[in-house]
């Protein structure tokens, strides 16, 4: 793209995995689905009983979106890509185990179907939805406001990644007996992971699908796979349905299972496709997004992709060679300058219940920021959410700390990525305008 030169003063090290790790990663990939075919086997005749009576759960993907990732490990990228045939063959079994798993999701599925139907007469009241960019900021607000329990309700990573009221029964409310490493040291740093606070839901969802696969099979994949807004090309549609539908089912499930009077439920995520949509589905709903510079926004986002394909999820699950940077940093500039314009659109309607959030003020002020969330959702802020963000005003919310302490494999500048910044600005002119309005606004908070 003309936001690029093809030079690059960062190199992805090694080019290629070791052999004998390869080789591991391939054997252990079988032994682990020749484990779960017997028990795949035996829920079979319930899980398609289930799919005759409540239809396919939002956690199974379709024959055909497995088709598609079957045929996209073998094809997909170009030869400047560089794409390891070891990525495209650990790709095909992963999505393959998938598959096989498949009847033993959707039994724990169905089984809450069957114990608990009445968690579908749980309508969320005046839900609220923090859907913003990627790298804004809105992880860790979201967690700061899901400290204050007696005002917002919000789902955990722990109960996305496992959705099942029988399975949260069992195991109690506060002894949770499944702890996963996502992130390791490194990742850590870039993104504040903790499974017994909240996340962007559309992690959980993408956790059920193999949808993080699609960054290791280049740029045009990655685009289908991982895409947030719609784009003037193919994105995974069925994907991006299937996230409101999970959405839904997840706030139901906990509103039923925990909810108390007076709570609302609030979800975070960057799923601006559905925001048209969710906006009409709930009523009283709320909208919050936190407007980051766009620019700024978009260097973490490369550097943060690539250093969860190194650090992350999916590269201690899978052991997959990490994604290029030349992939992460294409797909990061082509989807998020999209993102920035619809982002704009959304919340730049005359609707009354959007507020945009100037990430300087949330930086700088957090104790405003939370009291202006608050007052736009019609509830009074407790006293101890006050004085708990001027204590973590002073302590911990500090930025530039954790950056200091990024490791230079993780944290690449533009000009290493070979991008334009004056270019880069020009794209995302407006949106920069458009930022700074409510910055000026707000300045008077800070």
């Amino acid at each position: 793209m003309d936001l690029c030169s093809e030079h690059m003063n960062c190199s992805d090290d090694p080019a290629h995995p070791q052999l004998l790790g390869v080789v591991v990663a391939i054997l252990l990939r079988c032994v682990k689905m020749t484990i779960w075919l017997p028990l795949s086997l035996a829920c079979l005749p319930p899980y398609i009983l289930g799919l005759l009576v409540w239809g396919l759960p939002p956690i199974v993907s379709p024959w055909n979106r497995f088709c598609r990732y079957f045929i996209a490990a073998w094809t997909e990228g170009n030869k400047d890509e560089n794409i390891p045939l070891t990525n495209r063959i650990l790709v095909f079994l992963i999505v393959l185990g998938y598959m096989i798993k498949s009847p033993v999701y959707g039994v724990c599925w169905f089984i809450d179907e069957l114990l608990y139907p009445s968690y579908h007469n749980f309508e969320p009241v005046e839900p609220v939805f923090f859907i913003t960019g990627v790298r804004s900021g809105s992880t860790q607000l979201a967690n700061y406001l899901e400290d204050d329990k007696d005002t917002f309700l919000v789902p955990t990573v722990q109960e996305g990644m496992y959705p099942f009221l029988w399975m949260w029964k069992l195991v109690g409310k506060n002894s949770w007996w499944i702890q996963r490493k996502l992130y390791g040291g490194e990742g850590k740093k870039h993104h504040n992971f903790d499974s017994s606070k909240t996340d962007s839901l559309d992690f959980f969802v993408r956790s059920w699908h193999f949808g993080g696969l699609s960054r290791y099979l280049g740029t045009s994949f990655m685009k289908w796979g991982f895409c947030y807004v719609p784009l003037d090309e193919p994105i995974d549609e069925w994907f991006c349905n299937n996230l409101l539908k999970f959405t839904d089912s997840i706030m139901r499930k906990i509103i039923y299972y925990r909810g108390k009077p007076g709570q609302r439920i609030l979800i975070k995520g960057h799923f601006l496709i559905h925001a048209p949509v969710i906006n009409k589905l709930y009523q009283g709903v709320k909208f919050f997004t936190v407007a980051r510079d766009p620019v700024e926004r978009i260097f973490s986002t490369i550097n943060y992709m690539k250093a969860v394909s190194m650090d992350g999820p999916v590269h201690f699950e899978f052991g997959l060679f990490p994604a290029p940077w030349k992939v992460v940093r294409n797909w990061s500039l082509q989807t998020q300058i999209i993102y920035c314009k619809r982002e704009m659109m959304f919340y730049g309607q005359s609707d009354n219940n959007r507020r945009v959030i100037p990430f300087t003020m949330y930086v700088n002020n957090l104790c405003a920021t939370l009291q202006g969330i608050y007052s736009f959702c019609n509830l009074s802020i407790p006293d101890h959410v006050v004085s708990n963000a001027v204590e973590i005003q002073i302590t911990t919310h500090d930025r530039t700390k954790r950056k200091a302490s990024y490791d230079s494999k993780f944290q690449k500048s533009l000009v290493d990525l070979g991008v334009d910044e004056v270019k880069l600005r020009d794209h995302l002119t407006s949106y920069i305008n458009w930022m700074k309005k409510f910055e000026e606004e707000d300045k008077k908070y800070i």
